[in-house]
């Protein structure tokens, strides 16, 4: 291409981007966006911890031996979940001082305070409630976080255990479940309110028969026996909420209670619960290491790819073929073509459009991360070091926004093939939705072909147009060269090239042909036509 050439490129280009880049409505939604991402994130989160109250429980136990410690069992569940937040707020929080090879330092910290939730026993639960619960670790996690840290918040319980009211605790003493349904049913109606006012949501209830069923039994998979079964009574859809953990309550009950029956001491059970530790090692560095989160981050780019690209290619590629409806109706497209060829016009227009699509997700990440950091929980800050973390790779960061260009400038000159058909925004919009189907289609196959990134297919994939881009990054950690990383590059930019070839034609055609009525024979005349031309040149000397 000439230096003039090139210069009428950037030109076209420069006045797409500031097109795009002016417009009101592209500055509202990228500021709009990111709050809409942080609202839509936090508000559920605000409704289920502040808005809606937990449903309450109460139990009427027949058999009379099941609730008291249904009641303690209940008690380590919720205890189990304030030790787990606990130990996951002081993680997130703590001080470089107690870090020790980018990890907590167990000779320093409690191993109390460093366990994950699944790690969690029942001697952990024991000894959490014997130091008094967040009351008393609280203070002693407080010694290991950060001076700024956000206070620690509680989780909201899942439920509130009340007691039976004295009607209900008279029916049952009765040993009549009918009566005792009849005097419920007020209360869970909200006819009748519990003593200190509030509503009773749920009444589990205890048969004097209730038994554990062996995992053949016929009766887990016909309807449950009311005589053996837990019966969850309520008004709507409050059972719902809680059906799994007085579900798993019970169950712990019964089943300590069969193998205290079979003889087994606690310390047999106790060595029944042991678990065995499992330590991951990911071998694509050449010494090996323990997974990490920022691992995970890596595994998942691919995925996370494929989603930017598809989203800021609907963005763009419709503002372009909307830009270009316009521009036909208004025939600058026409005095457009008679200056520069319509590959260099259409060149420009696409070069501008990544432009505006890099900006639109620097734009995008850097308000939604500085959003949540000023709105969000406290968990953003691993996020935000873990995602620092996976970027931190040497060339990761300059392989993905390469390879989103390629994948970016491909799709959008299939947009503009798309667009020399089209002859007013109505149509526009109908050629978009099979290049739509087209890109949302690459989402299952680069999630198929990225779980195995050395098979031969996704090897093949790497240099096919428009999914080559995809296959490159789910490949950047399998040993990639730079030769296969500038090979399948090269075969994208001939795509590209191709692409704009056609689409230059097609809009030559659309633009001075009067329009495209057979795109084949008028094609075809069109590339002919040079060579007739130097025929008759020839004859003529």
């Amino acid at each position: 291409m000439s230096t003039d050439g090139l210069r009428k490129l950037l030109l076209i280009a420069r006045h797409e981007f500031l097109q795009t880049a002016g417009n009101r409505v592209f500055l509202l939604t990228l500021v709009l966006l990111p709050f809409i991402i942080v609202v839509s994130g936090l508000v559920p989160r605000w409704i289920a911890e502040e808005a809606i109250a937990p449903p309450t429980v109460a139990i009427a136990d027949f058999s009379g031996r099941i609730e008291s410690r249904m009641r303690a069992q209940l008690a380590s569940q919720r205890a189990r979940d304030e030790l787990a937040a606990l130990a996951r707020w002081m993680r997130l929080n703590l001080a470089d001082r107690f870090l020790k090879n980018g990890r907590p330092d167990p000779d320093r910290i409690p191993a109390l305070l460093l366990k994950h939730r699944s790690q969690i026993t029942t001697r952990d639960i024991a000894a959490f409630q014997r130091r008094g619960g967040l009351a008393g670790l609280l203070p002693i996690a407080m010694a290991f976080v950060r001076t700024d840290a956000r206070s620690f918040v509680a989780p909201p319980p899942d439920f509130l255990l009340v007691p039976l009211p004295p009607e209900l605790v008279q029916a049952m003493q009765t040993g009549d479940i009918t009566r005792l349904r009849e005097q419920a049913r007020p209360y869970l109606n909200g006819r009748r309110r519990l003593p200190d006012g509030r509503r009773l949501d749920v009444l589990a209830v205890i048969p004097p028969r209730i038994t554990l069923l062996s995992p053949d039994d016929p009766a887990l998979f016909a309807r449950p026996d009311p005589e053996h079964s837990l019966q969850l009574w309520s008004a709507g859809t409050g059972a719902e909420r809680v059906a799994d953990n007085l579900r798993e309550a019970a169950t712990a009950v019964l089943r300590h209670r069969r193998l205290e029956q079979a003889g087994m001491t606690p310390a047999i059970q106790a060595a029944l619960a042991a678990s065995l530790p499992v330590q991951r090692i990911d071998l694509r560095s050449r010494a090996g290491h323990e997974r990490r989160p920022a691992d995970v981050i890596r595994d998942f780019l691919p995925r996370a790819f494929a989603f930017a690209l598809i989203y800021f290619l609907l963005l763009q590629a419709s503002l372009l073929m909307g830009h270009m409806a316009e521009e036909r109706q208004s025939r600058v497209l026409e005095m457009l073509v008679s200056t520069v060829s319509p590959q260099t016009l259409l060149g420009g227009k696409l070069i501008g459009g990544a432009a505006i699509s890099l900006l639109s997700l620097t734009a995008l990440l850097s308000l939604t991360l500085l959003a949540l950091r000023l709105l969000g929980p406290g968990e953003v800050v691993l996020v935000l070091r873990v995602v620092g973390e996976a970027l931190a790779e040497p060339g990761l960061l300059v392989l993905l926004i390469s390879q989103f260009l390629l994948g970016f400038l491909f799709f959008a000159g299939l947009f503009v093939v798309a667009g020399a058909f089209a002859v007013d925004q109505r149509s526009s919009q109908l050629l978009v939705m099979p290049l739509m189907l087209l890109m949302f289609m690459m989402i299952p196959v680069v999630i198929v072909l990225g779980d195995d990134p050395t098979s031969t297919a996704a090897r093949i994939a790497s240099y096919l147009p428009g999914i080559g881009p995809f296959m490159i990054v789910a490949r950047h950690d399998a040993g990639l060269g730079l030769g296969t990383i500038l090979l399948a590059g090269m075969t994208q930019i001939l795509a590209i090239a191709g692409v704009l070839w056609v689409a230059g034609h097609l809009f030559r055609m659309a633009i001075l042909e009067g329009g495209i009525r057979n795109p084949l024979r008028q094609w075809r005349a069109m590339v002919r036509a040079p060579r007739r031309a130097q025929n008759a040149g020839r004859t003529g000397d």
